[in-house]
């Protein structure tokens, strides 16, 4: 064989014990029982047994698997049915999304898709050059035998079936999720919720479904995370946000044609009893704008951001001069501070926020004493230069001064609450609070932002029947 210091005298299956340890199999296959761990996880290598919790290989088995990666390659076969569309990505005019979709070469009548992000820089050309290298790698994956007599399933299998029953070529949901996370949740999502992402796999997912079909991922295999989280501690909230990142992934493999739409469960959401959110009264926003007043301009400006502007506290932080319009009036969103680290703003868009006088007064009065030091808004000196601050660290000040003002701290994202609350106790259109907001659905501004009661908002509908002006409006003939 030669490949790694591989000799074909090792691999004489009358020279080799019936069953290896992994550090022999790892020996014989000139790699380290580290990468050996890593593929026994991916779904990759040799086939294994396992009992008692003790790892083990049957040396046929081994003996297999290496024939297999010298005879099983992507050749050429199938290549002239490869289909590969170019089209631009949209978050970045320089880059170029490539579709690929081909015949499945073990199930000829089901395609494999992958939509794929070209390298940046390359015209269609290269892209779709680079297309037909990628798809030579995925002939390669695919081409890999899967031997489910000798892999370990941690799922169950529904009594009355056999085994057999069940393809043993699916594809896991193990195998699936690192694409998954490549091309839907880092491309899509903030980083905050990639990071959600990446911590709910880790603890909650991988080690109940990872080795699951994606086909087979039912309602028995959300019960089974559920009941996991349970034992953990989580409540119901918690246990549908883990099986919502779940659903989310299949809806996205049956999108690639990965697998069937039907075989998308819907999903029994636990009920889930909110805690009505008290904001802050008019009187102690005021009461901590104040004391931040009180404690220096720069304070100052960033409670306005808070309570006036509606901004994330990441937002705040990653706020520079250049995005004032100063004779509009308004502020440019386009970039936040998450995790110490400046990047885009969340999604990557970027959102017009109007300011209000007395915050346009602060802004012009911190830009007179502080705003030649630095291009931030809300700045630090570190290093000898001045920069942004982090997210957390302003995060502290606010808390610090809700103290100061002798309310209680509830954080800088509360700020964001009670503005957008208090608007719609004064009328605000529901439509005007969401792009105030910048979320994409009207429905997260009116569920997660609004905390009037119902008592209070028939108590709003009342007054505006009763208003004079409301004569004038309806049917007046209706009884």
């Amino acid at each position: 064989m030669g490949r790694g210091g591989m000799r074909e005298a090792d691999f004489e299956l009358s020279a080799l014990p019936p069953v290896m340890s992994p550090a022999e199999t790892a020996h014989l296959l000139r790699i380290s029982t580290r990468t050996l761990a890593n593929w026994r996880s991916l779904g990759h290598g040799p086939a294994f047994l396992k009992a008692g919790g003790r790892v083990a290989y049957r040396a046929a088995s081994v003996v297999q698997w290496v024939r297999q990666q010298e005879t099983e390659g992507c050749g050429g076969e199938g290549l002239s049915k490869v289909k590969i569309t170019i089209r631009p990505y949209p978050k970045n005019p320089k880059r170029l999304h490539v579709d690929i979709m081909f015949p499945h070469p073990r199930t000829p009548d089901r395609d494999v898709r992958r939509r794929l992000l070209a390298p940046d820089g390359m015209d269609s050309a290269g892209a779709k050059a680079w297309g037909m290298r990628q798809v030579r790698e995925i002939l390669k994956e695919l081409g890999k035998p899967a031997q489910a007599e000798d892999k370990e399933e941690n799922f169950d299998i529904p009594a009355g079936e056999s085994p057999s029953a069940h393809s043993t070529h699916s594809e896991t949901l193990r195998m699936f999720w690192p694409q998954f996370m490549e091309e839907y949740v880092e491309l899509t999502l903030k980083a905050s919720s990639q990071q959600s992402y990446h911590s709910a796999w880790q603890q909650h997912i991988a080690p109940v479904l990872g080795d699951c079909p994606l086909d087979r991922l039912d309602a028995a295999a959300f019960s089974r995370l559920k009941r996991a989280c349970r034992v953990k501690g989580h409540g119901a909230a918690y246990r549908n946000l883990i099986c919502a990142k779940v659903v989310v992934a299949l809806r996205t493999a049956a999108e690639w044609g990965r697998i069937a739409k039907e075989a998308v469960p819907k999903m029994p959401w636990e009920k889930v009893k909110r805690r009505p959110k008290e904001v802050y009264t008019p009187v102690q926003v005021e009461a901590i704008v104040q004391a931040a007043r009180a404690k220096s301009e720069e304070a100052y400006v960033l409670l306005l951001l808070l309570s006036r502007a509606a901004l994330r506290i990441g937002e705040a932080a990653g706020l520079m001069w250049d995005d004032i319009d100063w004779d509009r009036g308004t502020l440019l969103i386009q970039r936040n501070v998450y995790r110490g680290l400046l990047q885009d703003s969340p999604k990557g868009e970027i959102g017009a926020v109007p300011i209000a006088p007395v915050l346009m007064r602060a802004l012009h009065q911190l830009r007179q004493t502080a705003g030649a030091r630095s291009r931030f808004v809300i700045s630090r000196l570190r290093a000898g230069r001045w920069t942004h601050c982090n997210e957390s660290t302003l995060a502290t000040r606010v808390s610090a001064i809700q103290r100061a003002a002798g309310v209680a701290p509830k954080g800088p994202h509360m700020h964001r609450h009670t503005a957008l609350t208090l608007a719609a106790q004064a009328g605000v259109p529901p439509l005007a609070l969401q792009k105030l907001a910048r979320h994409s659905t009207l429905e997260t501004t009116m569920r997660y932002y609004i905390h009037i009661n119902n008592v209070e908002m028939a108590a709003l509908a009342v007054a505006a029947l009763d208003a004079p002006s409301a004569g004038s409006f309806g049917n007046g003939l209706a009884t």
